[in-house]
């Protein structure tokens, strides 16, 4: 049985699924936005695609964020495209977000190059962003066809967007919890050796990890104050000396240092 939709290709099909996957898709910008640039161009079986973004409130000029595909063999009508890139996109805005034009204009052919744009909609309406895209050896009707797919898949990047900002307010209601955990498990110790030793279980318990230490400048050298999970520690252990060059190695390079 096949797998296509009705009125879809291989290909478009499986772009479909791709821009759905997109709407919830976990990962970062720089990885969202080549996938569903691509998966643009294959819903509307473009050559060649582009990605511009412009900020009114600094500059009228466009940059480009990402091109699909990544190589491809130059030639005249490429050219043609890239060339006329901040026109399209521009022409896109005053066409209220949707444009369709040809890429060399003149007589009407069985068949040409075109270009489809549209506006994309982001979770800041603030932001203009336009992807335009390349269609080759095309006629009038099918060019439409694929802006139209172009139009209903524009609204991917909001999608993304209201989906990663729920992720990070997710994220900093626990990070918030984790915060409150930690200062309530402190402040209930009056000494501090207590203290200390309340604060490395409480992160140690937080994320989840074997074990948590605690060093304190003392002298011009990090000290180890305080374990995770243990009352008492032996000064002299070779464990304890590696914990404490690792600190002092730290404070020296003022980052995050793996040992060894």
């Amino acid at each position: 049985m096949s797998s296509e939709l009705p009125g879809l290709n291989q290909q478009q099909t499986a772009a479909l699924r791709e821009l759905a996957e997109l709407r919830n898709f976990d990962g970062l910008p720089k990885e969202f936005w080549p996938r569903y640039l691509g998966s643009l161009a294959g819903l509307a079986s473009a050559s060649a695609a582009v990605l511009l973004v412009q900020d009114p409130a600094r500059s009228v000029a466009w940059k480009r964020v990402t091109e699909w595909p990544a190589h491809l063999a130059p030639s005249r009508f490429l050219a043609a495209f890239h060339g006329q890139l901040d026109s399209f996109a521009a022409d896109c805005l005053k066409n209220g977000g949707d444009l369709l034009a040809s890429l060399e204009p003149g007589p009407s052919k069985a068949a040409g190059h075109y270009v489809v744009a549209s506006r994309l909609r982001l979770h800041r309406a603030s932001e203009v962003c336009v992807a335009a895209l390349l269609l080759s050896e095309v006629n009038e009707p099918a060019a439409r066809e694929s802006l139209l797919r172009l139009h209903l898949a524009a609204d991917v990047p909001e999608s993304y967007q209201m989906h990663q900002a729920v992720r990070q307010a997710a994220a900093d209601v626990q990070k918030l919890a984790v915060a409150h955990d930690l200062m309530v498990a402190v402040n209930a110790e009056k000494r501090f050796l207590a203290a200390a030793l309340a604060f490395c279980n409480a992160l140690a318990t937080s994320f989840s990890c074997e074990r948590i230490s605690l060093g304190w400048l003392e002298g011009g050298y990090i000290r180890l104050r305080a374990i995770s999970r243990t009352e008492k520690f032996d000064r002299k252990m070779a464990a304890v000396h590696s914990l404490e060059t690792a600190m002092d190695e730290a404070l020296d390079q003022d980052e995050e240092i793996l040992w060894p």
